[in-house]
């Protein structure tokens, strides 16, 4: 029986000229021998893949702004909320494990797609090597970043048991039920990926023009707009990011230095003012910044189901002020602060206004889901650098950039980072793995200015029944 690819190609609105980016038309489905027939059947492959990234059980919702952010403590959720349960880390009930079913399914479902396009792939003649290098680097590229946040989510606290069962690694387009590997395998296999994603990425445009916006003028748009990509420079961030969360501080120190001169050149810091002189259209995502993200068509769908303060107190996903100012340290200058939390009338002192629509519907950066940023980088060179005379320029660049002033010292970078951190990835999906990585047993109070404690325990999200039905 022929396998299908099901493509969900979507029309897009996110900026002016995404038909020319994507420079394709839309498709369902298409059986494997049509889709490797020619270049341009492989981008709709290719493409396909990315929008099922952005679909709201995976990095649409669920692994940004909502379920992983509703781990991370960020919200204040009260007992009658409906994300009450998964707030408390009660992951016997059934609601919560639904939510974690939805997302591995759709993870691995991922999976099979990209892998069934690399083997076709690899195997097509319908290209140059240049131009399937470049496609294979992004596919190998995204089946490390979706295997490596599965491992997050589901394998067990790192550095406490290296050989405890956590994920299966699946490589080939085979739906039969892999064996589940210890987090060090895992690990090997997403570093394996990552190393042969960067070799076929040599040549990335990227590196030699930069993000590149669309030509409308020009039917030759597929490779730009690299940060919508998983390009040479994401590939090489995720590495150094599942370096750390290894516990392999010297080796992501190291990753991340490589690329940190490329990345001030092409990703440049925002400007402050594309947040404060257009109140009708702040970039409040802080765009120029990001490494990689996808086109998320659902994003102020998503928003008005969250975080729209018309909704009442058992839905709104929104941090209560005395939270907000402990977290922000009381400072109204940070970028991050003003722009992305303001006050409103009603029943909220603040709401989360970082995925809100702009007036301008023309706006390059609607749409664009964060997922990989600049900020990252310096903050794992924070934590992995040498000495702490070189961890504070880091730190330092990443608070100037933000609007707040330079520290004279760095008395314990694990607490500067976390400081920072949390302020960085609201809406996001980051903290929760930032926190089970550091083992952290006490964190901001989302409800109030104090702290709140985490068991060990609550970090342990377990298989879905689904997964572990089937051993």
């Amino acid at each position: 029986m022929k396998k299908m690819i099901y493509i969900g190609l979507i029309a897009c609105s996110s900026f002016a000229a995404c038909n020319k980016f994507l420079d394709i038309k839309p498709v369902d489905k298409i059986l494997e021998t049509e889709v490797f027939k020619d270049e341009k059947s492989v981008q709709v492959a290719l493409n396909g893949i990315y929008l099922r990234l952005a679909k709201p059980e995976l990095y649409g919702g669920k692994m940004t702004m909502q379920t992983l952010d509703v781990l991370g403590q960020y919200y204040n959720i009260g007992a009658a909320h409906a994300y009450t349960q998964l707030f408390n880390y009660k992951y016997t009930d059934i609601a919560v494990q639904k939510e974690f079913e939805t997302i591995w399914s759709a993870a691995y479902a991922n999976l099979l797609n990209i892998n069934n396009f690399i083997e076709k792939l690899q195997q097509s003649t319908a290209m140059d090597k240049t131009t399937k290098d470049l496609m294979l680097g992004e596919a190998i590229g995204m089946r490390a970043f979706i295997h490596l946040d599965m491992l997050r989510l589901f394998g067990p606290i790192p550095n406490q048991d290296a050989n405890m069962e956590s994920i299966p690694y699946v490589r080939n387009a085979s739906s039969k039920t892999e064996k589940l590997l210890p987090i060090n395998e895992v690990v090997v296999n997403i570093l394996t990926d990552l190393r042969q994603a960067a070799l076929l990425l040599e040549n990335d445009p990227v590196r030699k023009e930069g993000v590149q916006q669309i030509d409308e003028t020009s039917t030759a748009n597929f490779f730009k707009m690299r940060n919508r990509r998983m390009n040479y420079y994401a590939v090489l961030a995720l590495k150094a990011r599942a370096e750390l969360y290894a516990g392999k501080k010297s080796e992501a120190y190291l990753t991340a230095k490589s690329i940190l001169s490329d990345l001030d050149k092409y990703f440049k810091w925002t400007v402050p003012t594309t947040i404060i002189s257009t109140p009708s259209n702040p970039d409040r995502l802080f765009s120029p910044e990001i490494i990689f993200g996808v086109q998320n068509d659902q994003m102020y769908a998503i928003y008005d189901l969250s975080f729209n303060p018309a909704l009442t107190t058992n839905a709104i996903l929104v941090p209560a002020k005395a939270a907000l100012d402990n977290v922000f340290e009381k400072n109204p200058s940070d970028y991050r602060y003003f722009s992305w939390l303001t006050p409103t009338i009603g029943n909220y002192e603040k709401v989360f206004v970082k995925f809100q629509d702009v007036q301008n519907k023309g706006a390059d950066f609607r749409y664009f889901q964060p997922l990989i940023r600049k900020s990252e980088i310096y903050l794992i060179l924070t934590e992995s650098a040498p000495n702490d005379s070189e961890a504070l320029v880091y730190l330092n660049t990443l608070r100037n950039n933000r609007g707040l002033a330079s520290q004279t010292t760095i008395e314990n970078r694990i607490t500067a980072v976390d400081t920072e951190f949390r302020k960085e990835f609201y809406g996001e999906g980051q903290l929760f793995f930032h926190n089970k990585r550091l083992a952290k047993t006490s964190v901001p109070n989302p409800a109030s200015s104090s702290t709140k404690s985490i068991s060990l325990e609550s970090y342990l999200v377990p298989l879905p029944l689904s997964e572990t039905n089937n051993r």
